[in-house]
C-alpha cells in the first residue's frame, strides 16, 4: 500500500498517448554561490543559495518513442513556497510547453509548504479554465524513493562541482545556467526575484485532505476539487470545497452591503443618512 502511486506512474508511462503529457515537479535543493576552486573563508561563510525547480516533462514522440526532457526553473530566492511553484506554471503554459496535450498527469511529493498546499490545490484549478487543458493533479506517499528529478539533480550538482574544481568559478546565476545547458534535453530558464507571483490566501479546505493522492477539476462544477486516496481507485470517493479567499469574502461582503443601510437593512441609503436618525 506504501507505494501505490509509484506503481500508478510508472504503469500510466507505459500507457500514455501522443495527447497527454506526464510531468514531475520537485525542488532540486538548489545551489551555493560562490563555488570556486579558491575561496576566501568570507566567501565560504558567507554563501547563498540559489533555489532550482525541476520539472521533468515526459510524453509520446512518433519516431523516437517516450521522450524525457528535463526544465530546470532557477531564482535567486530563499524560498521554495507555492508562490515559486505557481509562477513557473505560468511561465511553462505562456511557454507554449503544453501546447501539443490536451491532458496533462503531473505527479509531486507531498511537500506541506509548496505543493500539498491549498494555494496549489487551486493553481491547478485556475490553469485548467485558463488554458483548457485536462489536469490530473498526484502526489506520492512519503517515503516513495527517488525519481528522475532526483538524478538529473544529482548530475547538475556534479557537473557544477567539476567545472568548479577545473577553475570555472560559479559566482553568478548565469554562471550556472552556463553549466546546466551542456546536460542533454534540458533545458534551463531563470525566473527574476520580481516576477514571482503574489500570494493568494485561500481559507483552509476541511481537515483529512493530506490523506488523498490523486486530485481532478470538473469545469461543469467549478466549486468542487474531486479527489481520491489513491489514484488508481475507481471511485472518487470525496470532494472538498473549493476555497475562497478571505479578500475576496471581504469584497463580496462590501458589495452586498454597500447599497444596504446597517440600521434599519432598506437599500438607497447607508446608516449615516439612515431616516430612522432623526
Amino acid at each position: 500500500m506504501m507505494h501505490t502511486q509509484f506503481f500508478y506512474y510508472k504503469e500510466k508511462m507505459t500507457e500514455i498517448r501522443e495527447d497527454e503529457a506526464m510531468v514531475l515537479m520537485d525542488f532540486g535543493g538548489g545551489f551555493l554561490l560562490p563555488s570556486a576552486q579558491y575561496e576566501t573563508s568570507v566567501e565560504y561563510f558567507k554563501k547563498r543559495k540559489v533555489n532550482d525547480l525541476v520539472v521533468v516533462l515526459i510524453f509520446k514522440d512518433l519516431n523516437q518513442g517516450l521522450k524525457i526532457q528535463y526544465y530546470d526553473f532557477i531564482c535567486d530566492t530563499i524560498k521554495t513556497d507555492s508562490r515559486y511553484v505557481s509562477t513557473v506554471w505560468y511561465y511553462m503554459f505562456v511557454l507554449d510547453m503544453f501546447k501539443d496535450f490536451k491532458t496533462l498527469y503531473v505527479f509531486s511529493d507531498n511537500g506541506p509548504h509548496h505543493f500539498m498546499t491549498v494555494q496549489t490545490l487551486n493553481l491547478f484549478r485556475e490553469l485548467q479554465q485558463t488554458f483548457h487543458t485536462t489536469i490530473f493533479y498526484n502526489t506520492f506517499e512519503s517515503y516513495h524513493g527517488k525519481g528522475l528529478y532526483d538524478a538529473h539533480t544529482g548530475v547538475a550538482k556534479r557537473m557544477i562541482k567539476q567545472a568548479a574544481i577545473s577553475g570555472h568559478d560559479i559566482r553568478t546565476v548565469s554562471d550556472i545556467i552556463d553549466v546546466l545547458d551542456k546536460i542533454k534535453d534540458t533545458f534551463v530558464i531563470e525566473i527574476p526575484m520580481d516576477a514571482l507571483m503574489s500570494k493568494t490566501y485561500y481559507s483552509l479546505p476541511r481537515e483529512g485532505v493530506k490523506k488523498f493522492h490523486h486530485f481532478y477539476y470538473k469545469d461543469s462544477d467549478p466549486e468542487h476539487i474531486f479527489c481520491k486516496v489513491h489514484s488508481n481507485d475507481v471511485e472518487w470517493v470525496d470532494q472538498i470545497s473549493r476555497p475562497i479567499s478571505p479578500k475576496v469574502k471581504s469584497a463580496i461582503k462590501r458589495k452586498h452591503q454597500e447599497h444596504k443601510c446597517s440600521k434599519c437593512h432598506q437599500p438607497g441609503h447607508n446608516s449615516a443618512t439612515c431616516p430612522n436618525n432623526k
